[in-house]
């Protein structure tokens, strides 16, 4: 079965554990496993999520640098 990229997340946390490259989450919710032997991921789409995260990442800090961030000194 091929997994497409929307069921496809890239979390940078799993039960309370920090990943430097990430933990990867396949939703599974909705999909007919029945006879399934294999799950197949491009590896295209994952790469595609970890720069999405990183722009993320930095849209974020770019954001709080703006805002003045934190500013409890």
């Amino acid at each position: 079965m091929r997994i497409t990229k929307d069921r496809l997340e890239v979390k940078p946390t799993f039960e309370g554990k920090d990943s430097a490259s990430g933990w990867l989450q396949i939703v599974l919710k909705g999909l007919d496993l029945d006879g399934v032997t294999r799950l197949v991921i491009d590896l295209a789409d994952l790469e595609g999520l970890r720069e999405r995260q990183h722009g993320a990442d930095d849209l974020f800090q770019r954001l709080r640098d703006r805002l003045g961030g934190d500013r409890s000194e």
